[in-house]
């Protein structure tokens, strides 16, 4: 199939617009994230639905069909698992305009993230949704899914408060126990465990048992908690958590409850829970206390299971998994330590996590980029993102690596980029480096160079320039190694917020060091 559009004729839908020979009129469009967007519709009978489609951004892309192919397995993964009354149900799946569109039921109400803005939610209102979530998630675990990316704001409250509904399965995948698969990683914020970060790190229903413990975390403090990457950073550098324990935000909490939080939330994957049910038996039941808060609100407990109705002249759709054989990940067992540790800012031995860390770094296969016309290639990690650049005409930026995980508080990324410029001049090293040196302080704000030394990259003499600065409104560092062969300088430089410059630089100098020749 043809990407479906050029850029003058993106779809775009407007109130009003009709689709799927008129059966569903657009009323507005409710959000678009990176992947898809969503629209309120209503369908012939005047009933209100969502339909989700590619959103513009994606249809521009080079790789459309296979994301358009991925927006289709969304479809079918949620209709295995939508027979559930607290999981959305899809009604069914057409093509409009050459675009993939799957029909949903409106869940009329507001998203957790909402309703905790407003008002930090009780402790038996909190476990109530968060108890009817987790048995959502067993019934996708039942299925051989995980959800990866359980969160507030996949969580949808009804409006009359008795239901709490999941949503979003745009990134659930398959998996299998034993199996090592290689995921994609999207990473949210505060919710994603450590294994989320690692595309070939092993995934499994305690995967989703992390992120909706740190749903209750925040449903009960009103606060996110931080970023697991970043709490293992801190263990191994600082030896200290930065999660704060739900019960020293909000001192009321049951201590059973906040037991389960800390539990849930364990960075090392086997201290966890295993299972949603056994994650469950650690929270109280007094689930009645809120019964008789909503007792006027009865709802279903079992729905009907639906019919997919695919409505497609296209291929067969199949569900893609690329899964690779290798031997289990053996992680030290710390579920005796997170049970007796109720603070959890408290010093924890560090050994620990850096052997699980540099467990993690070693099983990461790396890549390799090639490139024929400058004569080198690198190696990097999957954890790093390959973006090759177009060649311009004065200073040609080869190729970039991004890494994949989030880790900023920002939002920023960390990168390296490779750059290849032509020498007008038989310049030397120490040349070079005084004109770059020059250049830092003339375009950096607060320009300071933390470290300069003489190196030896692919053999040849090279020089290494760590500098920090700001560089329109952010303050970044940099480390810039650069090496000179016939008559051009290639510069490899990894940057990052200087907040996160350590989190990656390990990696970022192992990839570095990797750069070699072809000849």
């Amino acid at each position: 199939m043809n990407m479906p559009k050029q850029s003058g004729m993106i779809s775009h839908w407007q109130a009003g617009h009709q689709l799927y020979k008129g059966k569903y009129t657009i009323e507005q469009e409710l959000g678009s994230g990176g992947f898809g967007v969503t629209y309120l519709a209503r369908n012939i009978k005047s009933q209100q639905v969502v339909i989700k489609t590619l959103n513009r951004y994606v249809q521009l892309h080079h790789q459309f069909e296979k994301l358009r192919q991925d927006f289709l397995n969304e479809a079918i993964r949620l209709a295995k698992c939508s027979h559930h009354p607290h999981i959305v149900d899809i009604i069914e799946l057409f093509e409009e305009e050459a675009l993939p569109c799957i029909v949903m039921e409106y869940v009329s109400g507001q998203d957790l993230a909402a309703w905790v803005e407003q008002k930090t939610l009780s402790e038996a209102e909190a476990i109530y949704y968060i108890r009817q979530i987790a048995q959502a998630l067993d019934a996708v675990h039942s299925q051989g899914f995980l959800h990866r990316d359980v969160k507030p704001q996949n969580i949808i409250i009804t409006t009359d408060r008795s239901r709490a509904v999941l949503i979003d399965f745009g990134i659930a995948r398959e998996y299998k126990q034993g199996d090592l698969t290689t995921h994609t990683n999207f990473i949210s914020e505060g919710y994603s465990p450590i294994e989320q970060h690692y595309p070939t790190e092993q995934q499994a229903p305690y995967t989703d048992v992390y992120s909706l413990a740190a749903t209750l975390y925040f449903a009960v403090t009103g606060e996110s908690p931080p970023n697991a990457h970043r709490r293992h950073y801190n263990l191994i550098q600082y030896e200290t958590d930065p999660l704060i324990a739900a019960n020293r935000i909000n001192p009321q909490l049951n201590e059973q409850v906040n037991t389960a939080v800390i539990q849930g939330m364990a960075l090392n994957p086997e201290a966890r829970p295993q299972n949603m049910k056994a994650w469950l038996d650690l929270l109280p039941n007094n689930e009645m206390s809120h019964q008789n808060h909503v007792k006027n609100h009865v709802y279903a407990n079992t729905k009907p299971g639906n019919t997919l109705l695919i409505n497609s002249a296209s291929e067969k759709v199949k569900i893609l998994i690329k899964r690779q054989s290798y031997k289990s990940l053996r992680i030290l067992c710390l579920a005796g330590l997170l049970m007796t540790v109720p603070v959890l800012n408290s010093v924890i031995n560090s050994n620990i996590y850096k052997k699980y860390i540099s467990t993690l770094l070693v099983n990461e296969k790396n890549l390799v980029y090639q490139n024929l016309q400058y004569g080198f290639h690198i190696q990097y990690p999957q954890s790093w993102r390959l973006s090759p650049h177009q060649s311009q005409l004065f200073t040609r930026k080869v190729t970039e690596l991004v890494f994949s995980a989030s880790d900023s508080s920002n939002g920023s990324v960390s990168k390296i980029t490779v750059e290849v410029s032509d020498l007008k001049d038989a310049d030397t090293l120490p040349a070079i480096k005084q004109k770059t040196v020059k250049d830092i302080q003339q375009w950096f704000t607060d320009a300071k160079i933390i470290d300069d030394r003489e190196i030896l990259l692919a053999g040849r003499e090279a020089y290494s320039l760590v500098y920090q600065g700001n560089d329109s409104g952010r303050l970044i560092r940099r480390m810039r190694v650069i090496t000179i062969k016939n008559n051009r300088e290639y510069a490899l430089i990894y940057e990052a917020d200087i907040r996160d410059y350590d989190l990656q630089k390990e990696s970022a100098q192992k990839i570095i060091n990797s750069f070699a020749w072809l000849n």
